[in-house]
């Protein structure tokens, strides 16, 4: 049996019938496909570039860091020559080579110490991690996420989270490690997440700090589901205010900030009322 395809007439097309009709499109396809060519070129040479000096820039901020250990291990030594001294007296070698850097750099003697401490911290706990920024494999950014979760964890899961993060960050941006390295923490979390939220409850506390123009911010660490509850229960007041009356001119934001005092009294009568519950039936 014959296939179909050698019963279909074949036609040749004359190029010669349709004279440059045909060839103009041919030529604006071509010209199409040269000028994507050099851009792509163009664009592959300059992530090319913007790569190696994203690079450089991560090598001096590592290098930078470098400078702010030897730092802290000289303010280390220097206290440990005083005789005896007082926390205040232990501050001051920490402070004068603070100031001294900050001077140079034109930065706050407060931001140099955080910086030395992060510095130290850096070095003395993840050292992998500062390698492969001095290398400038990674940047800045993917430094502060791998120690964001890597400090979670103790000393010997610490060494194996490290490992593997620093793989990860070397193929992904800071935002995206961030999550990935949140799983990474968890699995190798030697507690369960009850015994780590109790112990977690200790740091609970309320923060006040000047924002200018005077005002200030105050804030509270709370446990999560208290502290979304609180936010969730002031939010839906703030709407029925804006709905109840649509003249008000006011954000979310700005009722919300009304309503709190009276969400954290609720709290706190609630919780009262819940341990008088609780020590009638006991």
């Amino acid at each position: 049996m014959r296939e179909v395809s050698s019963l279909r007439p074949q036609t040749r097309v004359n190029p010669g019938l349709f004279g440059n009709r045909m060839s103009e499109p041919i030529r604006r396809i071509s010209n199409m496909h040269s000028i994507l060519s050099e851009i792509d070129l163009e664009a592959r040479t300059l992530a090319d570039e913007y790569e190696e000096a994203s690079a450089v820039v991560a090598r001096a901020q590592a290098a930078q860091a470098r400078v702010l250990v030897r730092t802290a291990d000289l303010g280390k030594r220097r206290v440990a020559a005083l005789t005896s001294p007082s926390s205040r007296e232990a501050e001051l070698p920490y402070r004068a080579l603070a100031a001294e850097l900050g001077a140079a750099a034109k930065v706050s003697d407060r931001t140099v110490q955080n910086r030395m401490n992060e510095a130290a911290v850096l070095n003395e706990s993840f050292p992998a991690t500062f390698e492969a920024w001095g290398e400038g494999r990674i940047s800045t950014g993917h430094v502060a996420v791998i120690m964001e979760h890597g400090l979670t964890l103790p000393e010997p899961a610490r060494s194996e989270f490290e490992s593997e993060a620093v793989v990860r960050a070397e193929s992904t941006t800071p935002g995206r490690l961030g999550s990935s390295l949140a799983r990474l923490a968890e699995s190798l979390q030697p507690r369960t997440i009850a015994e780590r939220h109790q112990q977690a409850r200790a740091s609970r506390g309320a923060y006040v700090r000047d924002i200018g123009d005077g005002m200030a911010e105050f804030s509270t660490v709370q446990p999560a589901v208290l502290a979304h509850g609180m936010h969730d229960r002031i939010t839906q007041q703030a709407k029925a205010i804006k709905t109840a009356d649509p003249t008000d001119a006011r954000t979310l934001d700005q009722i919300r900030r009304v309503r709190w005092p009276r969400c954290d009294s609720g709290n706190r009568e609630h919780h009262r009322a819940r341990s008088r519950v609780g020590r009638s039936h006991g």
